[in-house]
């Protein structure tokens, strides 16, 4: 079964709150939407299913990095076929942080609006840092969450980088699986 994506700016009820703000400041018709069965909503669930190729999709992994009392977030966008990311070397190292862990899963769905399963780069918190894979960005659209667990996104990977607190971050996927 085939995804079939349209405008997301034409699509009401599949994008989170916040997902849909920062889509409308993008203002770009080529980010697309789509319906899926929220049971596949996991990278390889929807790859399987929808027959997506994995390089076409990205997991968004929030990490918090600790520096005595302060917290710094970043969210980390790597290809679905990433077995192993480089969190507590090349992020921990990039944030200038003594420690990381992934973020309390309560308090980043209270702070981006978005469901479990679901968390994107796209309407996050813009202190938050997003730190992307290179391969991410080396296909020309990706797919990756929209917010809500009934749909998915698919942007340009150019736009990735307008996103507030933007940037391409070597070495954040150590390996990944074929």
């Amino acid at each position: 079964m085939e995804l079939q994506f349209v405008s997301a700016l034409s699509q009401e009820g599949l994008l989170a709150d916040s997902v849909k703000k920062q889509v409308e400041k993008l203002k770009n018709e080529n980010i697309e939407a789509v319906a899926i069965d929220p049971q596949f909503m996991g990278g390889f669930e929807l790859c399987e299913k929808y027959g997506v190729k994995p390089e076409d999709g990205a997991n968004c992994v929030v990490i918090e990095g600790i520096r005595g009392e302060e917290s710094t977030f970043a969210a980390c966008l790597i290809p679905v076929n990433c077995k192993k990311a480089d969190f507590n070397g090349v992020v921990r190292k990039h944030l200038g942080v003594r420690r990381v862990s992934l973020a309390n899963l309560n308090f980043v769905l209270e702070k981006t609006g978005m469901e479990y399963g679901s968390i994107t780069v796209v309407g996050l918190p813009t202190d938050w840092k997003i730190f992307i894979d290179p391969s991410v960005v080396s296909r020309e659209k990706i797919i990756i969450g929209s917010g809500l667990q009934k749909s998915k996104l698919r942007i340009p990977t150019t736009l990735l980088l307008e996103l507030p607190g933007a940037e391409v971050l070597e070495g954040l996927c150590k390996e990944k699986t074929e």
